[in-house]
């Protein structure tokens, strides 16, 4: 057997699927963080800016004066912090499960809508900066066995 060979055969071994799950479930925290800080920057899970805006512009001018990322009127979801702080991530075999577990969350889910995921932006940082250099290192690993 010749040297690709052995290579490929090893690849079929490699257990992809669980590089993946045990990468983002060691990175639930840093997932977390990566929704809270698109939330800093005034965007849902959906990409788009957080609306309905704020209605009253002297709070509006405030939040902007204390967070000016969102732009003057956009919602960060954040006051004292406790909604973000109850952003909790769960991973399992069909993917990542964004909970919001402060006592607000059900008002603000409803009046601000998707805002608890990671936007397209945020998915293309979640697999470049974390999960990849996750994975790569468990390969390396692997293939020193």
């Amino acid at each position: 057997m010749n040297a690709i060979q052995k290579l490929l055969k090893k690849l079929e071994r490699v257990p992809v699927r669980n590089f993946i799950e045990d990468a983002a479930r060691d990175s639930a925290d840093k997932i977390a963080d990566l929704n809270r800080e698109q939330l800093n920057k005034g965007f849902g899970a959906d990409g788009e800016k957080i609306t309905p805006k704020y209605r009253n512009n002297q709070y509006a001018k405030k939040k902007f004066a204390s967070n000016p990322k969102p732009g003057l009127g956009t919602p960060d979801l954040k006051n004292k912090g406790d909604f973000q702080k109850g952003i909790d991530v769960g991973v399992s075999s069909v993917g990542i499960q964004f909970e919001a577990n402060d006592v607000k969350s059900t008002r603000l889910l409803f009046k601000y809508g998707e805002v608890v995921g990671l936007s397209p932006a945020s998915v293309v940082k979640l697999q470049r900066q974390i999960l990849l250099p996750r994975i790569q290192t468990n390969l390396k690993s692997h293939f020193r066995k």
